[in-house]
Parts: C-alpha cells; structure tokens; sequence
C-alpha cells in the first residue's frame, strides 16, 4: 500500500534534507519513515476544532523506521529501529518516505502545530504544560510508551479490537492537548477540540482512557522530556517515549514550604502519528 500525502509530495531529496538538517541544527535530529498506518488506526472523522469539521484521516498509532540519528545516546532513537507514534497536530499532515524532525523540549515545542494551541497555564516564570503533560501521561499509560503497540490496551484483544483501541487513545489525546485545564484535568464540552466518535469499542476506550487522569496521579508522573518536530511547518509533530530519559515526581510542597526542585532535561521524543490525511493508491 502506497501513501500520498495530498499537500507535501515526497522526493528523493529527503535523504539529503534530513543530512542536512542534522548536521545544521543544535538539537538533535531524527529522520522517520512511515511503515504502518493500518494495524493500530482506523479511518474516518476526527472531530472538530473551533467549530470547524476536521477531514477524515487515519486515527491512531502508527509504525515507523528510524532512518536517521544525530544523537542516539540522548534521544534513545537509532538507526533501523522501529518505534510506534501517535501525532499530535489534527490538522497537519505527515509525508510519506523519510522526514525529518528536530527532537525538542515540551517548553520549546509548546504550544504545538497545526493547531498551535496546546493548553498550558501561560505563565513564564512557572509554565506548567498541562496539555502535553496530560497527553504524555496517556500514551505512557496506555500504550505502553508506545514501544510495542498497544501496550495493556491491546494485550487480550482482537486486531480489529486494537485498531479501535489506537484511534480512540489518538483521540483521548487531543482532547487533553487541546482542553486541558490542569494537571490531570481537562472540559471537553467547553473545549475548543470535540472528537468524532464511533458507537462500541472505540467510545469505550476513550472514556476508560480520559478515566485513567488524575491531578494526583499525573503531577506525581510528570516526565521531562521532549516532541519530534517536523521541519516542514504543515507536518505533524509526533510523540516518542525516550527510554534514556528520566521521569520527574515533584513534591507536593507544603502551604508554609518552599520546595525547589532540579527539573531534569531529558529528551522525551515524539512518536506520536497523527492524523495521516493521505491516498491510498492501487
């Protein structure tokens, strides 16, 4: 099965971008290509945002191949291996062939693409990124970081049960990135993002997935880490679980105490497909 991407065709140049995206940017750099969008997705609406319908795609977790590293003792990613993502821009686009994405902070990524709009408190002095954090959260939870499908969520289900239970995280996910009001919280109803449900199995696991937040829960598993940006501004950023990183439990300070706290900056990757509004062709 072939994969077109309506708006970013794919050339043989990609190779020679993402060379030269690793070598000219001081972050560290991956190259992605797309494997799999069928096991873990399934095609239809995503829902709307701002009140405007969002065109049908595929929805859910998706494969890829690393094809490029600069710096595979930070971001954990190397070369031929395969790790599985969620996106996390419902109206962007992912090419298919070998893209590009610098591997970035939640602080230098936030507020996210397409749309740039991922909730967070808007504080400078003490940001707290509510709807990455929360989204991170679910996918560490759910699919097991993504390292091996669907984690507990797939582990005694069916495939066709699996392809509900990946589109339903994806959109659990934006839910929280784009509604959340907390750590741990989130107001679809008032939200700016609505999904696009099916009856059964998916609606299910969407709201077993929601169920999972806490403000407890999710303060007490913040994870440092980072989101895989795509060089092209219509792409897709993705999530990736970077087993070299580090989780952060920060104290809950008392009313009278200060607690101070080293936050540690590690790389936590974007693997997260999203939504690939591509063409199948024959």
């Amino acid at each position: 099965m072939n994969i077109r991407n309506k708006f970013l065709p794919v050339t043989a140049a990609s190779a020679v971008i993402l060379g030269a995206a690793i070598s000219a940017h001081a972050d560290p750099t991956v190259g992605l290509q797309v494997l799999n969008v069928g096991n873990y997705s399934v095609y239809q609406s995503v829902g709307t945002y701002a009140g405007s319908p969002i065109s049908s795609g595929y929805i859910g977790i998706y494969t890829f191949a690393v094809t490029g590293s600069s710096s595979p003792s930070t971001t954990g990613l190397t070369v031929g291996e395969t790790i599985y993502s969620i996106c996390l821009s419902p109206l962007g686009d992912i090419p298919s062939g070998s893209s590009s994405y610098t591997v970035e902070s939640f602080a230098e990524a936030n507020a996210g693409l397409n749309p740039a709009l991922w909730a967070w408190n808007h504080s400078v002095s003490t940001p707290q990124y509510w709807g990455i954090e929360n989204a991170d959260y679910l996918w560490r939870a759910v699919a097991n970081a993504g390292q091996s499908g669907l984690g507990s969520v797939g582990a005694a289900v069916g495939s066709a049960a699996k392809k509900d239970a990946g589109a339903a995280l994806a959109l659990a996910i934006y839910t929280v990135l784009y509604d959340s009001t907390g750590y741990g919280t989130y107001a679809e109803t008032a939200g700016n993002y609505k999904p696009s449900l099916s009856a059964g199995l998916e609606t299910t696991d969407y709201t077993a997935d929601l169920a999972l937040l806490s403000p407890g829960v999710v303060t007490a598993n913040l994870q440092t880490g980072s989101a895989l940006v795509p060089a092209v501004t219509s792409g897709q950023d993705l999530i990736y679980f970077n087993p070299n990183g580090g989780k952060l439990n920060p104290p809950v300070p008392e009313p009278t105490t200060m607690v101070a706290g080293v936050l540690l900056a590690l790389p936590f990757g974007a693997s997260t497909l999203r939504i690939l509004r591509k063409k199948n062709i024959a």
